[in-house]
């Protein structure tokens, strides 16, 4: 046996190389590109012109009845040619037409391989475009907007679509609508309120619409909606004042100045009279005039319509505003304006003033029962607000009182009897009533004196003090006998909480005296009357 040199051996491995090269270059290069796919979106009646290179001899074959290739020899669902470029018509014919986009595919077979190189969209028999509500109940092509918040919408067409156009007083979540061909989309819509607009319906006769097209906006897929809009509502209505917030106004006790506090701890102040904008169906509303009584911290209310005549409230429905008239005394108030619908319904309730339970419920939070004003009726507050009295001293300096139970503010009055203020050392006086009895409870009111100095840190070094008279005699604190005691207050200032008599004030008795001091001198006095039952 004789063996290869080396060099004979890599000749050999060189060759066979280059041989296996050759053979898969060959190989490679004998296998034929296939045409790239097209889509083809026709009609039925229609001739289209399919256009495509073959490396190779090759055959077509349609797999729809309606699809045909269009020859000199006929119409024929197959054909096939050789090498080259060419162009073969395609005949769209109405068989097994549908109301839906049906398709067919051109497959090529050549050199033992084969490839779907178009697709041939037919159309419709003819186009649609469907509304539905949420229930899936046709609307019959109209679209209807509510008001307040978004109306859902169905649409579905057997086309690719957009709504093209629509009013600027529409809004669109997502700022607009497209669908696919047999694809239900949903859409939501509202009215934009502009603090007018919104009060009158909107019928189909107004001519507002919305159009419904495809890309192209082909006239046989274009869809006109028409919109319409029922209106607020009866029972709807929208307040825009002159500030963000109904509540918590300050009125001065000539009822010239209206101010509030804002969110941002800024008072903003409006003068004779505050302005607003009132929004209900068709412009009908009843304003109620609430008066707020709060007698020894115990609420009560008293309404007023419009058409009676001995209001101290006042309000303007052409101008939209609102008056007050001057006080001596503190007092509180609501300004309602009700949509007809509310106030149709209730009318009977709201002209009886002794039985409008329907604006209030009752609140038993605190332990006793009080009215309030019911929630369903909050929309409807155009203000609510306190006019101070110009027989009041001024609030920062005055008497903060309020009931321990209710935590209503009892109102302190100056006193002005020189008598009585000579006797205990003063030149500071007020007046206060006491709370009436509670039945299973024992109310007592909570007295802020705003004295200087009146102080926590000074109630523990003994330089704050307080002498409570009755009949002579002084009150006690004990703790088995509590008339009063002295503690913080609920804002965390030191207040005197004052019981009363345990045997309980006399009606048309006598008077409580209390006498703050600071240093062991009177800085001011609080006269409280007994209770009324």
């Amino acid at each position: 046996m004789k063996s290869l040199s080396l060099r004979k051996l890599w000749s050999l491995v060189l060759l066979a190389s280059l041989t296996l090269c050759a053979l898969s270059c060959s190989e490679s290069e004998s296998v034929e590109a296939l045409p790239g796919m097209k889509v083809i979106q026709t009609s039925a009646g229609e001739r289209e012109e399919l256009v495509f290179t073959a490396q190779n001899n090759w055959r077509l074959s349609s797999d729809a009845v309606w699809c045909k290739f269009q020859t000199s020899g006929g119409d024929l669902q197959d054909m096939s040619g050789r090498a080259g470029t060419h162009k073969v018509v395609l005949k769209i014919g109405n068989e097994q037409i549908k109301d839906r986009v049906t398709t067919a595919n051109i497959t090529i077979i050549m050199g033992g391989r084969k490839a779907v190189i178009a697709k041939i969209e037919r159309a419709p028999d003819s186009y649609y475009l469907k509304t539905f509500d949420v229930t899936e109940t046709s609307t019959n092509g109209i679209v209807k907007i509510s008001y307040g918040g978004y109306t859902q919408l169905l649409i579905e067409a057997n086309f690719d679509f957009a709504a093209v156009e629509y009013p600027d007083w529409v809004e669109i979540i997502g700022d607009a609508i497209v669908g696919s061909a047999g694809e239900p989309v949903e859409a939501f819509l509202r009215i934009i309120p502009n603090g007018e607009r919104e009060r009158y319906p909107i019928t189909k006769e107004d001519g507002h619409v919305i159009v419904f097209s495809d890309a192209e906006r082909h006239a046989d897929r274009t869809f006109v909606c028409p919109i319409v809009y029922d209106g607020m509502g009866a029972y709807e209505i929208a307040i825009y004042g002159p500030t963000a917030e109904e509540f918590g106004w300050e009125i001065s006790p000539d009822g010239k100045s209206f101010s509030q506090l804002t969110v941002d701890n800024e008072v903003v102040t409006f003068e004779n009279e505050l302005v607003y904008n009132i929004v209900a169906q068709n412009n009908q509303y009843h304003m109620l005039y609430i008066e707020h009584i709060i007698d020894r911290g115990i609420p009560s209310f008293e309404v007023s319509l419009e058409e009676d005549n001995n209001r101290w409230m006042h309000f303007d429905k052409e101008r939209m505003a609102f008056t007050v008239d001057a006080t001596e005394s503190m007092r509180y108030g609501y300004l309602m304006a009700v949509p007809q619908g509310t106030y149709s319904k209730n009318a009977s309730d709201f002209k009886n003033v002794e039985n409008n339970s329907v604006l209030f419920e009752i609140d038993n939070s605190s332990g006793v029962d009080l009215p309030v004003l019911d929630n369903d009726y909050l929309k409807c507050v155009v203000a609510s607000f306190t006019q101070h009295g110009t027989v009041e001293a001024d609030r920062d300096t005055q008497m903060h009182i309020y009931h321990s139970l209710t935590a209503y503010d009892i109102p302190a009055t100056r006193y002005t009897d020189s008598e009585i203020m000579v006797q205990y050392g003063v030149e500071e006086a007020y007046i206060a009533p006491f709370v009436n009895s509670i039945p299973n409870k024992q109310p007592y009111i909570v007295i802020n004196p705003r004295v200087e100095g009146w102080t926590t840190d000074n109630l523990e070094t003994g330089a704050v003090g307080v002498e409570v008279l009755y009949e002579g005699r002084l009150l006690r604190t004990d703790e088995d006998v509590k008339e009063y005691y002295v503690g913080e207050n609920v804002d965390e200032l030191l207040a005197l909480h004052l019981y009363g008599p345990k045997d309980g004030f006399k009606i048309g008795g006598e008077n409580i005296y209390v006498v703050f001091k600071v240093g062991g001198e009177a800085k001011k006095l609080l006269v409280v009357t007994p209770p009324t039952k």
